[in-house]
C-alpha cells in the first residue's frame, strides 16, 4: 500500500467522521508525545523509588552528596523558571 493510497482511504474515512487527514496527524503527534512523556514518568518514579530504598543503606557521606546534588538542581531551576 502506497502512501497516496494510505491518504485517500483516510481521506474518505474523513470525510465520513468530518475530519480531515491534518488534524488526524496532529492527533497522532499528539498520542505519541503523550505515550512519550508517560514512559518518561514512569521512568522517573520507577528512579525516585530505588533512590528511596537506597536511602537506608548508604553512608552518611553519600546522603549529603546526594542531597547536595538535589538542592543545587533545584536552585538551577528555580532561577531558569522566572
Amino acid at each position: 500500500m502506497s502512501l497516496q493510497t494510505l491518504e485517500n482511504v483516510v481521506g474518505q474515512f474523513g470525510q465520513l467522521f468530518q475530519f480531515n487527514a491534518n488534524s488526524l496527524s496532529e492527533g497522532l503527534i499528539v498520542i505519541g508525545f503523550s505515550i512519550l512523556l508517560l514512559a518518561l514518568v514512569i521512568g522517573i518514579t520507577y528512579g525516585i523509588m530505588k533512590a528511596i530504598k537506597e536511602v537506608p543503606n548508604m553512608p552518611f557521606r553519600q546522603f549529603v552528596t546526594i542531597v547536595l546534588v538535589v538542592a543545587v538542581f533545584m536552585v538551577i531551576v528555580g532561577v531558569l523558571l522566572p
